[in-house]
């Protein structure tokens, strides 16, 4: 009899045991999760990501509330300037054929001002300027280097731009991440056979 309940205890304390081991490794498994969450948001942080920009509205004849963006406005934003020479060639575009933009806008503006007036939340990704690139496009821009996939970010950044959409510019995983944890609702994502790789990553 004696016997039996020293086995009984013993294997008591071995079941208590074992789940206060247990119990141990969960809490430090949680531990280190939300250590990591917070290390990963705190260097992310640190990127500082540009605000986008606001829309400008303005009111139309037919008292419309409508958006009527600027070349100029874009290329003075923080978003822009913050990149410097990765978005140089792309803002040096965009500024030669500005004129050309505005009148394009205005055009539409006068037979289809509804287009105007529903501002989207867009994030563009251009993998070709991101490190998933073994090619530096910015670099080689002012080198003769490629300038086709240069060219087509350059004027879909000035469309959405001068069709009134919110756009932010991620040219890095980190940015991407980053613009991710700003908090902001995209309605839409543009990015390229480079960039998925990063919103794979991401």
């Amino acid at each position: 009899l004696l016997a039996n309940m020293w086995k009984f205890r013993w294997r008591r304390q071995s079941v208590l045991a074992i789940t206060i081991i247990l119990v141990f490794i969960l809490l430090l498994l949680l531990t280190t999760q939300l250590f990591i969450i917070a290390y990963v948001y705190n260097t992310y942080n640190e990127v500082g990501m540009p605000k986008p920009l606001d829309p400008i509205f303005m009111n139309t004849t037919q008292s419309k509330k409508v958006v009527k963006n600027s070349i100029k406005h874009l290329l003075s934003s923080e978003m822009i300037l913050k990149h410097g020479k990765k978005l140089k060639w792309i803002a040096q575009r965009m500024e030669r054929l500005s004129s050309s933009w505005e009148k394009s806008r205005d055009q539409i503006m006068s037979h289809h001002d509804e287009l105007f007036s529903n501002p989207k939340h867009i994030l563009l990704f251009p993998g070709p300027l991101s490190e998933y690139s073994a090619y530096d496009f910015a670099e080689m821009s002012f080198k003769g280097g490629h300038l086709s996939e240069l060219t087509q970010w350059s004027d879909l950044i000035a469309t959405l731009h001068m069709l009134g959409h919110v756009i932010v510019i991620a040219v890095s995983h980190d940015e991407l991440i980053q613009a991710t944890f700003e908090g902001f609702q995209y309605d839409l994502l543009f990015t390229d056979y480079l960039g998925m790789y990063g919103i794979h990553d991401a």
